[in-house]
């Protein structure tokens, strides 16, 4: 109980007591009565005690002055209802802490809220970062395809890139070539015979592709889902971009597809009006096959592609038999006949994305791709067996060709000299067991 209040208290009952006994009637001494209730809020909020000592002091005198009657009860009541009232709401601790917790529970919910909107803003940070990552990637590809200028380089690029990416199990792209659909490069050797046959079971619906989207009936490829970037000029098909990927990266790449897509028409028509252009330099006039130099340019990057991907090739040397023979008895422009049809032959008897040249005078070079040893004897006797039943005929008369042929398969230990060397030896042995035959080494 502090001091300073005892005082206050004696002395604002004195002064009470002073003025109450001298007044004489009990009207006015009931209101001085009325009148000493309120003092004691003065002192409700920072002494308790003094509360209840003015409400003991106003009951008291009012019991010694009126007695037990109804104004000392209604004293009691008013001057109760004002303690309690007082005390109710002047108590500092009793408002305080109801204020205290209705703000804790304010500044709960406030915090849970904005550790919720921070959650969800570095989610969605993430997102875009990743976004902002695979574009970059995408810009970086797009960048360095400026330096491609054959479809072959080309393709090959894009398929060591892509399939570096996450989520993408395989990469495969498929370019429209002298109006057959043609499987570029794949990047898993084991899918790529499946693939080719599931390419050839669905042209047509592949060459209705558009755009960056997923597409069903190629799933068999890889079992995964595949995503298609197809890439067309004027509204003509020109090539596919297969990414067999997992479920959770299906919507990135159909969206980074219809980002990257004019980047890649852009590099496509680059690499089309050069290829354009260099056919011209590059093919024969009389066969219409690929001249020497630009075929060892092919069978180098072809060797390449082997070593980095770690996939196999074969190589066909052919010689037509007794060619010396047709224009000493025919004449040369007869000779040039047979030389341009024999090219047509071949070039219908091997498969599209076949590599076939000119090696020189009545000497032919073929490369297969991605082809396995069964498939790349059965197209060595096709050709073979077109050409033996093939029938020339000059001034109405009937003459026939026949063909020898030497095949190899490319193995990590040899180069393009090596190569053609092995082949060449096996070309030699088929024309020293009698012409018209296939041998391999």
């Amino acid at each position: 109980m502090k001091f300073k209040y005892i005082i206050k208290n004696i002395f604002i009952l004195i002064c009470f007591f002073i003025a109450y006994l001298n007044v004489s009637l009990a009207q006015t001494q009931y209101v001085l009565l009325l009148f000493l209730a309120p003092i004691a809020v003065f002192f409700a909020r920072d002494c308790k005690w003094c509360l209840f000592f003015f409400w003991i002091v106003i009951n008291a005198t009012a019991f010694l002055t009126f007695g037990y009657s109804y104004l000392t009860l209604l004293m009691f009541a008013m001057s109760f209802i004002l303690v309690l009232c007082i005390n109710y709401f002047l108590n500092p601790s009793a408002i305080d802490d109801i204020e205290m917790q209705k703000n804790n529970e304010l500044l709960r919910k406030m915090k849970e809220q904005l550790e919720k909107n921070q959650e969800i803003t570095l989610s969605k940070r993430k997102i875009l970062e990743k976004k902002l990552e695979n574009i970059m990637q995408l810009y970086v590809i797009s960048k360095d395809l400026t330096t491609k200028i054959t479809i072959e380089d080309t393709t090959k690029m894009l398929t060591d890139a892509l399939s570096s990416k996450p989520g993408i199990f395989a990469v495969a792209i498929v370019v429209k070539r002298n109006g057959n659909l043609t499987l570029m490069s794949c990047s898993k050797q084991e899918l790529i015979e499946n693939c080719i046959a599931t390419i050839k079971n669905n042209a047509n619906q592949i060459e209705q592709l558009t755009g960056s989207q997923r597409i069903d009936f190629l799933y068999p490829i890889a079992n995964k889902a595949v995503i298609s970037w197809t890439i067309r000029l004027n509204n003509d098909f020109l090539s596919s971009i297969f990414l067999a990927v997992e479920e959770d990266f299906i919507q990135n790449y159909v969206d980074e597809g219809k980002i990257f897509l004019p980047h890649l028409t852009l590099s496509a028509k680059r690499v089309l009006l050069f290829s354009q252009l260099n056919d011209r330099a590059r093919v024969d006039g009389l066969t219409g096959l690929y001249l020497r130099r630009y075929f060892m340019e092919r069978l180098h990057t072809e060797i390449q592609v082997a070593k980095r991907y770690k996939t196999d090739f074969y190589i066909m040397m052919l010689d037509i038999d007794f060619f010396k023979k047709v224009n000493d008895t025919y004449g040369h422009v007869v000779g040039d006949k047979v030389l341009s049809t024999i090219s047509k032959i071949i070039t219908s008897s091997v498969r599209p994305g076949d590599i076939i040249g000119r090696y020189g005078g009545e000497e032919f070079i073929v490369i297969l791709p991605m082809a396995l040893k069964k498939q790349a004897i059965e197209i060595a006797e096709k050709i073979r067996k077109n050409i033996q039943t093939y029938k020339f005929i000059e001034n109405n008369i009937s003459f026939s060709a026949t063909i020898s042929i030497g095949v190899t398969k490319y193995t990590e230990n040899l180069n393009e000299d090596n190569l053609i060397s092995i082949a060449d030896n096996a070309l030699y042995q088929a024309k020293k067991e009698g012409r018209n035959k296939v041998v391999l080494i």
